[in-house]
């Protein structure tokens, strides 16, 4: 079993706008993961898919993935977005993690340049959740108190221009 989330981060001073995910809830959908994953490690393809199958919002795999079930998500891309899914859960990590999986459906789809979505059980940036994590070969870059158009803007910015 994994060890309890962690972190040094001062909490938000806001209120919290959302109920993480329960317990008994990510534990079920940690078995799901240890199913598919292969050597501690899953691809974006197969939560995606086995989370398709069994009628499940992807981002609670993304979650369980991350949290419970100590599996990596693998890479494809030189460009990641790291999202807490730890304590951010409370802030909206869900969402924003729903949010990157959605563009990087569409942009794949399109054949436009991708990005993989990587969920951590902490990045220990409490303060600023939901927290994300830019990962690009220059560097890392935090996106603090994440939302749907801060990470429409990251995304254009990297894989756009």
């Amino acid at each position: 079993m994994s060890t309890p989330i962690a972190s040094t981060g001062a909490k938000p001073t806001r209120a919290p706008t959302h109920k993480p995910l329960d317990l008994n809830r990510l534990m079920s959908l940690s078995a799901l993961i240890e199913d598919i994953a292969v050597d501690g490690r899953v691809s974006a393809e197969a939560l995606e898919d086995r989370a398709h199958e069994d009628g499940i919002p992807v981002e609670k795999l993304y979650v369980a993935a991350a949290v419970v079930a100590d599996v990596e998500v693998t890479r494809e891309h030189d460009i990641a977005f790291e999202v807490c899914a730890g304590g951010c859960q409370s802030w909206g990590a869900l969402d924003v993690i729903e949010h990157l999986v959605s563009i990087r459906q569409e942009r794949v789809e399109d054949g436009a340049p991708a990005f993989d979505v990587v969920p951590r059980r902490c990045l220990d940036k409490c303060a600023a959740a939901p927290a994300v994590v830019v990962v690009t070969p220059d560097g890392r870059a935090v996106i603090e108190q994440a939302d749907a158009d801060r990470l429409d803007e990251a995304v254009a910015q990297l894989l756009e221009s």
